[in-house]
């Protein structure tokens, strides 16, 4: 079973460990080819990740609205997430009135007129995804340079107290650096902008997967009446010999969820490892409606009991995947 990687466009090499460990593949969607990192070819081709262009137009304006951005971020780089707001008319700032107002801009220019262009509600979509997909690029290169300096204070921290049990916290007695979630940034419009995407492409996916906790969470009251089905609490990543073995055992538990559903609710918790070994936690939630009924209700403040599916379509698992050191 493949799951599908949402809201998110970017693949950061977290994410990247964490599906690997889980999934044999995953499928991954992306606003235009050309943005397609090299990173991810490389695992797409072997095999890790699917990647889904569904709409791949207007490359062109796209991609000069891109370079535009990058020019600004490199002027600002280094700056945390509340530093990506308007600020006047200057451009390109991410947030919602920012991406709507560049994409309303792009099609005035390609239309020739200062009026107000026809509505084009899935390439804003796309100027969204785009401009959140360098974004979170920026922002994980960012986070990974104060992992790589907590990871050097907390040892420093333990070397001092003789204690390989250091609590997480800096020097000085204070918190340890703390990394803000990319998904708790306007969640709502990454949902809303990845289902107008995803929704141009005819698949029958029934696995959604987010390592985001304020997406799973926002999506879950979007579909309402989900049961837990699976809980993984704190297991370690499997050994690289035990890796395929583990993948087809929780491939087969999620087939069988999803086509038995009086299966009984199951949570699975490993004991609490020792400090560096890497750690996985995994929730699933089962809802009964199916893809379509999710994409319509992620692009509107109606619930997902509000758009019936049709009859070819299925319950889906919504899950969230995190990682812990």
């Amino acid at each position: 079973m493949e799951p599908v990687y949402f809201p998110f466009t970017y693949v950061s090499p977290s994410a990247s460990a964490l599906f690997g460990a889980c999934f044999r593949r995953t499928a991954v969607y992306q606003p235009l080819s050309e943005t397609v990192s090299p990173a991810l070819k490389d695992m797409a081709e072997a095999g890790r990740f699917e990647i889904r262009v569904p709409v791949d137009t207007d490359t062109g304006r796209l991609m000069n609205l891109l370079n535009e951005y990058q020019a600004w971020a490199k002027l600002h780089e280094g700056r945390d997430l509340k530093f990506f707001t308007t600020q006047g008319d200057r451009v390109p700032f991410f947030d919602d009135a920012a991406a709507h107002r560049l994409s309303t801009d792009i099609r005035q220019r390609a239309a020739g007129t200062d009026g107000s262009p026809p509505a084009d509600p899935l390439f804003d979509a796309r100027v969204f995804l785009a401009l959140a997909q360098e974004f979170d690029r920026r922002q994980g290169d960012f986070q990974n340079g104060l992992a790589a300096y907590r990871e050097m204070e907390q040892k420093l921290i333990q070397d001092l107290k003789g204690d390989p049990e250091a609590p997480v916290i800096g020097l000085g007695g204070g918190p340890a650096l703390w990394a803000e979630e990319p998904g708790g940034h306007m969640t709502e419009k990454r949902l809303e902008a990845f289902s107008r995407l995803a929704r141009e492409e005819e698949t029958d996916d029934r696995l959604f997967i987010t390592t985001s906790r304020a997406v799973f969470d926002a999506a879950l009251e979007k579909i309402g009446g989900t049961e837990e089905v699976l809980r993984i609490e704190r297991m370690p990543f499997p050994e690289k010999e035990a890796a395929a073995a583990f993948q087809s055992e929780l491939t087969a538990h999620l087939t069988a969820l999803l086509e038995n559903p009086s299966a009984h609710p199951e949570t699975v918790t490993f004991p609490r490892a020792g400090g560096g070994t890497k750690q996985l936690s995994l929730t699933l939630r089962r809802a009964g409606v199916g893809r379509a009924a999710l994409l319509n209700a992620c692009m509107t403040s109606g619930p997902a009991a509000d758009f019936p599916d049709g009859p070819a379509d299925r319950a889906i698992l919504i899950g969230f995947l995190e990682g812990a050191a």
